[in-house]
């Protein structure tokens, strides 16, 4: 009667330690099925730019909640004040390391405007903070070792009826064209 059960506890132990051996295995896999743009979910950006929702230079966090869509939230400056900027991001991967998306989202801050004088028009600032929305479009390249790099360009338009813009001294309706690198690291 010992010896059955010892036999019964030995081959419980066994089954117990091939499952195991399986589950990690199992995992194994998973991990290196992944690919660099799921491995790595969290990524810090330093922005530097024309216009750009987060203004002039600013800095940026973001998630990816599934493979192709990031929700991201940044902070800079205009160089006068201060912008925020919040949206989400969607994203074609074109192998292991590149990249193309459109984003859009809702910034704060200063924005360019055309203030007219007599005979001339030059570009001034918002005397006050605008909130508007923007949407870009953008190329991006990550490294095997996490390294980012992201170009973008687009439109911020705010949201208040009363402010006319300019980019570099011209008119621009309502809208504000930015353009943008940025240069960082995957978490």
């Amino acid at each position: 009667m010992k010896a059955m059960v010892s036999v019964i506890a030995g081959a419980l132990c066994l089954l117990a330690g091939a499952a195991r051996a399986q589950d990690r295995a199992a995992s194994a896999e998973e991990v290196a099925s992944q690919t660099a743009w799921e491995a790595r979910r969290f990524s810090l950006l330093a922005h530097v730019g024309l216009y750009t929702p987060v203004g002039l230079v600013g800095v940026s966090a973001g998630y990816s909640v599934a493979p192709p869509w990031i929700l991201e939230a940044g902070v800079g400056t205009t160089g006068l004040t201060f912008a925020t900027a919040a949206g989400t991001r969607m994203r074609l991967t074109l192998g292991d390391y590149l990249a193309i998306g459109l984003a859009s989202g809702l910034a704060y801050g200063h924005l360019p405007r055309s203030c007219s004088w007599a005979f001339e028009s030059r570009e001034c600032d918002s005397p006050d903070a605008v909130p508007s929305g923007y949407f870009d479009a953008y190329l991006e390249a990550r490294s095997a070792q996490g390294f980012l790099s992201r170009a973008y360009a687009g439109v911020l338009a705010p949201l208040r009826a009363d402010v006319e813009t300019a980019f570099l001294g011209v008119r621009t309706a309502g809208l504000v064209p930015y353009v943008g690198l940025a240069l960082g690291t995957t978490l």
